[in-house]
């Protein structure tokens, strides 16, 4: 009986020591993980921040054209309105 107590208490240590160093590497392993979700997380902001500055950029962009394209739709009114003024002019002294 005796022969038998120490068996199980010998394979009942073993088994505590295998959990545990179980345990221990499977903390390891989620510390692992967790470093590299962070490191991804963290390439994943660059890269949203980088697409930010980039929209912000072609927002400008849009912005200048539209001025550009107004200021050239005014300058088309101007003109036209000149050419009318001279036709005009001329119609008269003809």
């Amino acid at each position: 009986m005796l022969a038998g107590g120490v068996y199980i208490w010998a394979n009942t240590t073993r088994d505590i020591e295998d959990l545990m160093k179980w345990r221990l590497s499977h903390a390891d392993y989620h510390k692992e993980r967790l470093a590299e979700t962070r490191a991804r997380e963290a390439s994943v902001n660059e890269r949203l921040r980088a697409e930010e500055v980039r929209g912000n950029d072609v927002d400008r962009k849009i912005d200048n054209r539209t001025y550009r394209v107004t200021v050239a739709e005014q300058s088309a009114v101007s003109i036209t309105s000149s050419i009318k003024d001279l036709q005009a002019g001329f119609n008269k002294q003809a």
